[in-house]
């Protein structure tokens, strides 16, 4: 027994030869401090594909905001890398944050057979799983540093998108005492609150990068710049609830970063002295909004148009007919079309109540994950409350932590996570949580074999191995690339094809009576969504003929009485067609008393409509992501 355990500088140098069975036998058993050594090689074995893999991530979080409809094809690089990555070391890198993480697609997935409008709810649950592979792209990421350019990136767009958003600024105006305001800010999102949103997340990163030590002072001032430009754009869009988040986002950093309590500190105390000055003046003009705005907070329901205790109502109704597993993702719009609330005529997305939308979407099931979800995140803040080691301080650990808490105190007051860059945004942050010294990284063996690591004289059978594997390795890249590339284009060859035709309107006062321009404004806003009814819809497709399922969506341009009819069929003229009857019969529903009229501005053309999705960009994006894994199978193959 002795001698198996000898090291090899022990045995005698010379001796009768050994067949390569019995040599293998007598292989020394490795130490733990040897396995430990292996295990790090093995995890570093692929040092290019890890870099592969944070440039993808990189690329979803630039091309995101600007094309979201292309998300889930760049999800699909980062994923895909995982796994590559995973059959290159044989290991993947699985703290509990990632495990806890995975809660959110499986009871999504759960909940897909109740669902009413079950592509729909499909459509939103892949994306969260593959929300959850760009966690865990982000989680595999072992050098510090290639966290850091993902977390920049996410910084960088964000002021980008502020920037954009502050240069489009245009003029607002005020009623019910600043609980309604219109002008506000947008940028690249569809609504304010979304843009708000975005500040909620990555504002305590940016902050925590801006008071990082030792750090050039020049970069300091950039850094500085850049949170004053992000929190005007915030301020811009007058969203309360984000103001909120960004509060209690903020108040975590502080707590976890010593570095950042002065700082937050003075302007904490700026921001309180300028909000009385604003109220006790009571300015005109923009400030004078602003302040209205914040005085609103404390009363919500002085808005005449809002609909949230209706949702809430809703919500929890729908939760009540479906306890176990809700209604499935997205399926709060369904149920309230086909209920008899007050908001059925234009059903919410969501409950605006990020508790109340998982009920009813998920049932207990989702409520129970929510509560594992909160559970890490106060255990992630407790635990670098009670670290005394610098590497839980670092930025790239403490931001992220700090803007998902953010988001979640934004949750209870809203749910504008709907748009696929929040959607991401978040899932990056919740895997950088995962990737930091705080999250305590556990490592899966895949592969519980690890003799092809140890050197026992039986090379022979390994070197013909290896040779076997060098010359597939050289042949399989190419067809996986053929086969990926085939597979492409078949699938948007065989994918519904739709195209998009608008039709422009216009709402104009007439008579004596001329409603000002709020009350234009606002029956605008109903004209938009009666023309945009189911009924209206049908009437018109049974009328012209058209196949298939088409659908119009109304919606009104901001700040203005302009209506834009946008019919999407599966051909442009069809398209075309819808889109111009729906306009040309929006004066019935006009009543004579208002005193307007719909002046039709540019009918439809089906030579401009637009096809949606596009598929060439579509293809050119997946053909890149194909590459992509046909190099990274091409570098774990070739010779060491």
């Amino acid at each position: 027994m002795s001698a198996l355990v000898a090291s090899p500088a022990a045995r005698p140098a010379s001796g009768p030869a050994t067949s390569p069975a019995v040599a293998a036998a007598t292989v020394p058993p490795m130490t733990r401090a040897e396995l430990r050594t292996r295990r790090t090689q093995e995890q570093t074995r692929s040092p290019v594909l890890e870099r592969m893999l944070a440039f993808s991530l990189v690329a979803v979080v630039v091309a995101t905001p600007w094309f979201p409809s292309l998300l889930p094809v760049l999800m699909l690089g980062p994923c895909a890398l995982v796994s590559l990555q995973a059959a290159a070391t044989r290991r993947l890198r699985r703290p509990r944050v990632l495990a806890v993480l995975a809660v959110v697609p499986l009871t999504q997935l759960v909940s897909l057979p109740t669902a009413p409008d079950l592509p729909r709810a499909a459509v939103l649950a892949i994306i969260s799983v593959l929300g959850w592979g760009c966690a865990a792209a982000m989680v595999q990421l072992t050098d510090p540093r290639r966290v850091k350019l993902v977390l920049t990136t996410l910084l960088v767009v964000l002021v980008a998108v502020q920037a954009q958003a502050l240069a489009s600024t245009g003029q607002l105006s005020s009623s019910a005492g600043g609980a309604v305001v219109s002008g506000r800010l947008q940028g690249v999102f569809a609504q304010p609150n979304e843009l708000g949103a975005f500040v909620v997340l990555l504002l305590p990163v940016l902050v925590a990068a801006a008071v990082q030590p030792r750090l050039h002072a020049a970069l300091r001032g950039l850094l500085a710049l850049a949170v004053l430009v992000v929190l005007g754009g915030l301020v811009m869009s007058l969203s309360r609830g984000s103001w909120l988040g960004v509060i209690a986002g903020l108040l975590a950093l502080a707590l976890m970063l010593p570095a950042a309590r002065r700082p937050l500190g003075l302007g904490a105390i700026a921001s309180v002295l300028g909000l009385v000055a604003v109220i006790v003046a009571a300015p005109s003009g923009v400030i004078g909004i602003i302040g209205q705005r914040v005085g609103s907070i404390l009363t919500p329901s002085a808005s005449p148009s809002d609909e949230r205790p209706f949702i809430w109502q809703l919500a929890y109704d729908v939760f009540r007919a479906h306890p176990v597993t809700g209604v499935g993702p997205g399926g709060l719009e369904r149920a309230a079309s086909a209920s008899t609330s007050p908001v059925s005529v234009e059903p919410p997305l969501h409950a605006h109540n990020l508790p109340l939308t998982v009920l009813a979407e998920t049932g207990i099931i989702g409520l129970v994950g929510l509560a594992v979800l909160a559970a890490a995140v106060l255990l992630a803040l407790g635990r670098v409350l009670r670290s005394t080691d610098p590497a839980s301080r670092m930025w790239s650990s403490v931001g992220p932590l700090a803007g998902v808490i953010g988001a979640g105190a934004h949750g209870v007051i809203d749910f504008p996570w709907r748009n696929p860059a929040l959607t991401l945004t978040a899932w990056l942050l919740a895997g950088a949580v995962g990737a930091s010294p705080l999250a305590a990284p556990r490592f899966t063996t895949l592969l519980r074999n690890i003799d092809f690591m140890t050197s026992s004289p039986a090379s022979g059978r390994a070197t013909t191995r290896a040779t076997r594997t060098n010359g597939r390795g050289r042949v399989l890249p190419v067809v996986v690339a053929l086969l990926g590339l085939s597979a492409l284009a078949g699938a948007l060859y065989v994918m519904p094809q739709n195209y998009k035709a608008t039709a422009t309107l216009g709402l104009r006062s007439t008579g004596d009576s001329r409603p000002p321009a709020d009350e234009l404004k606002l029956l605008a806003q109903q004209y938009a969504v009666a023309l945009s009814a189911d009924t209206v819809v049908d009437r018109e497709q049974a009328r012209l003929g058209i196949a298939g399922k088409p659908s119009v969506d109304a919606s009104t341009d901001p700040d203005t009485a302009t209506i834009r009819v946008v019919a999407t069929a599966s051909s442009r003229r069809d398209a075309a067609e819808l889109a111009n009857a729906i306009s040309s019969r929006a004066d019935e529903n006009l009543s004579p008393d208002r005193g307007v009229s719909i002046v039709q501005l540019a009918p439809a053309s089906a030579a401009h409509a637009s096809d949606s999705p596009p598929k060439l960009l579509a293809f050119g994006v997946g053909s890149v992501v194909v590459l992509c894994l046909a190099l990274g199978l091409w570098l774990l193959r070739r010779p060491a």
